[in-house]
């Protein structure tokens, strides 16, 4: 990351298959029909920028801007993250909404069962400061 600019890479990536919701049924339909993991097998998020990172020292409020693809389409997300940063030792927790129809996934619902358009996607990561 560059400090003066805010600048920075990096990209978190999840095997599009790998999630779980303890309900078998519905997380074999959501795969198979809504996320369609045989085609899109991951769901990808490739940070570019840092919004108030200021010394990168102890606590901050941060803001992760970059591209997150998932179901073959990318989309710019700007997600505030609470950061912990010890010496060179980066840790962050942070929650963002996708809201997975817009996006041009299926809708889930049918005339019976109503679901959500959107889905809260949570993020802990932690990492090492390279100098």
């Amino acid at each position: 990351m560059n400090s003066a600019s805010g600048e920075a890479s990096g990209e978190l990536i999840v095997e599009a298959n790998s999630g779980n919701s303890n309900d078998g049924a519905r997380d074999k339909r959501m795969k198979k029909e809504i996320l369609e993991t045989e085609k899109f097998p991951e769901i990808r998020f490739k940070i570019t920028r840092i919004e108030g990172a200021g010394q990168l020292k102890g606590e901050a409020t941060i803001r992760a801007v970059g591209q997150f693809t998932i179901h073959g389409a990318s989309h710019e997300v700007n997600i505030p993250m609470e950061m912990k940063i010890n010496e060179d030792d980066v840790t962050g927790k942070g929650k963002f909404v996708v809201p997975f129809v817009d996006w041009g996934m299926k809708d889930p619902s049918n005339f019976i069962f109503k679901v959500n358009k959107t889905v809260e996607v949570e993020i802990v990561a932690a990492g090492h400061i390279k100098r």
